[in-house]
């Protein structure tokens, strides 16, 4: 558990993915609010818009934001050679406004979205793209466990630990030295690796606290004394992954599909440019038929 919570801040933070991934809803949301000189300049945006992009809808609803920033993704960062002319084009169209967000127009508008020139990376379609977030489940496991929860568990093992220290220690002064080995020694090697361990989770413990509270920092502009709980950060992230990676599989899906269709029209026509048409030859009852026929042409 303890080790979930150590990896996850860590690859939030460094992950080049997940940075490429915010740039690109940055840049989405300055564009859309560049009518705006206090929105469309932001620097940067407050993680609870993660869950919300899926929420913008194109025109007639086919398609959103989550979707465009995921195909967005794999045509210019899935781990492909980048292409300089590779270009994207945002249209948009809101409808309301307000709201206390620099990103607010991305949750009340509507935007109809277009990509011009697709290039897929070299890796897309292929089992060699890596999902670019942490996976949901561990994040949701994350989202689900509090520090409060930890203490208390390593506070129960702790008791019981000094409970089985007093239990052998009673049994130790009510028992003869013919008889002490060899539980001695394996109690006491038991009790040596329990209370290492011990010092071991409760060390973690507090290197996660440290880890979260640098997270936190991070990725907010806010006061620290307002530091939400872990259950809040990692149960948006939750979402946004679990949202993303529904879309993934399908575009991954489609690249596929699409790879596959031209490949074999490639092989296709591979094949129909090595063949060579020859004309049929007449032969039996209609070789004689034609002979027939032509001979009573010239006699005529």
């Amino acid at each position: 558990m303890l080790n979930i919570y150590q990896s996850n801040p860590e690859r939030l933070k460094t992950s080049e993915q997940i940075t490429n991934i915010l740039g690109l809803v940055l840049a989405f949301g300055n564009y859309m609010n560049g009518g705006n000189v206090a929105r469309g300049q932001a620097d940067g945006f407050e993680l609870e818009i993660l869950p919300k992009l899926k929420d913008v809808k194109c025109r007639d609803n086919s398609s959103n934001l989550l979707q465009y920033l995921v195909c967005a993704y794999i045509e210019k960062f899935d781990e492909g050679e980048q292409d300089n002319g590779w270009i994207y084009h945002v249209t948009t169209t809101f409808e309301g406004g307000g709201g206390g967000s620099s990103f607010c127009s991305l949750t009340t508008g509507k935007v109809f979205l277009k990509i011009i020139g697709v290039i897929f990376s070299k890796n897309a379609g292929t089992v060699n793209s890596q999902f670019p977030l942490p996976e949901p489940n561990d994040l949701k496991v994350a989202s689900q466990v509090t520090f409060e929860d930890m203490e208390e568990a390593i506070g129960s093992l702790r008791r019981q630990l000094e409970s089985c220290e007093r239990k052998l220690s009673k049994v130790m002064n009510g028992t003869t030295e013919d008889l002490k080995q060899p539980f001695v020694d394996v109690m006491y090697s038991f009790l040596e690796q329990s209370r290492r361990e011990l010092s071991e989770q409760d060390q973690a413990l507090e290197d996660c606290k440290k880890r979260y509270t640098l997270l936190w920092k991070f990725f907010s502009s806010k006061n620290p004394a307002a530091c939400t709980p872990p259950q809040e950060f990692f149960e948006l992230w939750t979402k946004f992954s679990s949202d993303f990676l529904s879309f993934w599989k399908k575009e991954q899906q489609l690249i596929a599909k699409q790879m596959y269709e031209e490949k074999k029209k490639k092989i296709y026509s591979e094949k129909v440019e090595g063949l060579v048409v020859k004309p049929a030859k007449i032969t039996g009852l209609k070789l004689k038929l034609a002979s027939s026929r032509k001979m009573s042409q010239e006699s005529t």
